[in-house]
C-alpha cells in the first residue's frame, strides 16, 4: 500500500473517531408510557433510535436531561430496575435536571437497559456491538 493511501486511511479513521465521540452525547426528553418511551437527540440535533443504534464497548456515553416527564424518571442499568450499576454514574433523570454517564468496558458482553424508575413496564434494551460488528 502506498504512503498516500495509508495517510488517507489514518486521517479518515481519526476524523470518523472524532465524529463518533461527538455523537456520544444524547439529550433525553419525553417519558411516554409506550415504546420508545423517551426521545434521544445527539449533538448533531439528530434523533437517535436506540432499537437500531448500537453502543460500542470501550466508549463512554452521556445522557443529559431536558424535559423528561417528572412522572417517568429515566435511568440506565444492567437490568430493568438496576440503579446501582458500576458502569453508570449519576442518578435518575427527571425534568431538565441531571446527567448520566455510561462507560462500557472493552469486551463487555452483558446487557444494558434504559428504563423508568417508577414504572416496571417502561424498559428497553440497548443494542451493544460485539467484535463481529467491526
Amino acid at each position: 500500500m502506498n504512503r498516500e493511501l495509508k495517510f488517507i486511511i489514518v486521517l479518515y479513521g481519526l476524523l470518523s473517531g472524532f465524529h463518533f465521540l461527538q455523537a456520544n452525547n444524547f439529550v433525553v426528553s419525553g417519558g411516554d408510557s409506550s415504546s420508545p418511551f423517551y426521545q434521544f437527540t445527539d449533538s448533531n440535533n439528530q434523533t437517535t433510535d436506540f432499537s437500531a443504534f448500537k453502543l460500542v464497548p470501550g466508549q463512554t456515553y452521556k445522557f443529559i436531561a431536558n424535559g423528561i416527564s417528572t412522572s417517568h424518571p429515566f435511568m440506565i442499568g444492567e437490568s430493568n430496575g438496576d440503579t446501582s450499576s458500576s458502569l453508570v454514574s449519576g442518578g435518575a433523570l427527571t425534568g431538565s435536571i441531571g446527567e448520566i454517564t455510561l462507560t462500557i468496558p472493552v469486551g463487555y458482553e452483558g446487557d444494558l437497559f434504559y428504563f423508568c424508575t417508577a414504572h416496571v413496564g417502561m424498559s428497553q434494551a440497548f443494542q451493544i456491538s460485539n467484535q463481529n460488528d467491526f
